[in-house]
């Protein structure tokens, strides 16, 4: 049967069938967004009822008791769940794209601060010297550094180079040091563009004393041969006993001193003796006065022949002194024997106590010295008789001259 409604009764059906579509559909529980999404679409739908309806009342054609047919409004009543079924879909489509996340990711990677870039890390070593090494001067250093740009090296807090240095362009330094012996601090730096330390490293270690280098042995000089050696000394009075019964003389022949037969024997062999008044006399001339030698004295001045004068009116000093045929080595030749270098003199009186050069000079002359024989001077006979145990008389020598190492006695 046919049932017709008027048209403010369709809109009101219209609205109250939306209103309760809107709450079963499924978008509505996403929030207002999608219920307004709904009642967007039934308003749209909703407006064109109220058209229907004006244009009823308007041209009369229809009355409140409505003469339209059912299907009519049946037919508005489709096109109106057509308008809610879109609205509806609209509606929920648009609450689920708004208000949940289709791409979770995206949402996390913008919100997240993506990890920070590190710089490069700022390094220095010390490749040498090693810790705790001993080193000798001058000291060189060799480094690595990377991430800095520039270096400095300091000692005890001493900066070693005059400023801080590019290291890419130079690795390594050298340095004397003034201090040896002990432990010392040394501190590798490196800098930023700004001058900021950024890298250290340290080591310690110790710069060894120089070793004190001996001099290149000098030559021996120019050889003269081999001699044999004699020792000849001051022959002291006090050594010997008995009367005084020789006499000798001054070169004008006067009466110098009453000795000791013994002593004046030995004293003219010697050619310098000591009396028992403490006087030293030497050989001066070969005036014949009479008494045991063939020769007159001359008293000494103690303070500049303290030992007695050789033939160039010279000192004649214990132990470089020697009596040469001069001949064979002009007077005042310096020489150097070899074996006698870095021999021990024992220490007798004042004499000795040190080792010798190995250097003598021509001195002295005396009468049984000819040809390559040489007498040295011992100063006394105590220490005669000591060298005479390391070289007995009559040793020989190879003999040189002109010899650097005896440049101090000429």
């Amino acid at each position: 049967m046919k049932m017709r409604m008027s048209g403010w009764m369709a809109v009101l059906l219209s609205v109250t069938l939306v209103g309760c579509v809107a709450e079963l559909t499924p978008g509505s529980g996403v929030g207002n967004n999608g219920l307004g999404g709904n009642v967007e679409g039934v308003g749209g739908q909703g407006s064109d009822a109220s058209a229907d309806t004006g244009n009823v009342l308007e041209d009369g054609s229809g009355s409140p008791s409505g003469d339209d047919d059912v299907s009519s409004g049946g037919d508005d009543a489709s096109d109106e769940d057509a308008g809610f079924e879109d609205g509806a879909d609209a509606g929920s489509n648009g609450g689920s794209d708004v208000g949940s996340d289709p791409n979770p990711d995206v949402g996390a990677d913008v919100g997240k601060d993506a990890d920070p870039v590190e710089a490069p890390k700022a390094k220095v070593a010390f490749v040498s010297p090693a810790n705790g090494a001993s080193v000798a001067n001058p000291v060189k250093f060799t480094i690595t550094a990377s991430n800095v740009s520039t270096v400095q090296i300091e000692a005890d807090e001493w900066p070693l180079a005059p400023a801080p240095w590019n290291p890419s362009t130079k690795t390594t330094l050298e340095y004397t040091f003034s201090g040896t012996g002990f432990e010392r601090t040394v501190v590798l730096f490196g800098y930023d563009a700004q001058g900021k330390e950024v890298a250290r490293d340290t080591i310690r270690m110790t710069v060894k004393a120089a070793a004190v280098q001996e001099p290149p042995p000098l030559g021996k000089g120019t050889s003269m041969g081999t001699f044999v050696n004699t020792y000849y000394y001051v022959e002291e009075e006090t050594a010997h006993t008995g009367a005084a019964t020789s006499t000798f003389y001054d070169r004008n022949c006067n009466v110098l001193a009453k000795v000791p037969a013994s002593f004046a024997t030995l004293a003219c062999i010697e050619g310098t003796a000591k009396l028992k008044d403490g006087r030293v006399i030497n050989y001066a001339t070969n005036t014949q006065c009479g008494g045991p030698c063939k020769f007159t004295w001359a008293t000494m001045d103690p303070a500049r022949f303290p030992w007695g004068q050789g033939n160039r009116a010279n000192a004649l000093v214990p132990l470089i002194s020697w009596a040469v045929d001069t001949s064979v080595i002009a007077n005042g030749t310096v020489v150097y024997v070899e074996e006698w270098d870095g021999k021990m003199i024992p220490k007798i009186g004042t004499l000795g106590g040190k080792k010798h050069d190995g250097c003598f000079r021509a001195d002295d002359v005396g009468g049984g010295i000819k040809g390559k024989h040489v007498d040295m001077f011992t100063g006394s006979i105590a220490m005669y008789r000591e060298l005479n145990k390391t070289f007995p008389t009559r040793t020989s020598f190879t003999v040189y001259k002109n010899s650097p190492r005896c440049a101090h006695l000429k």
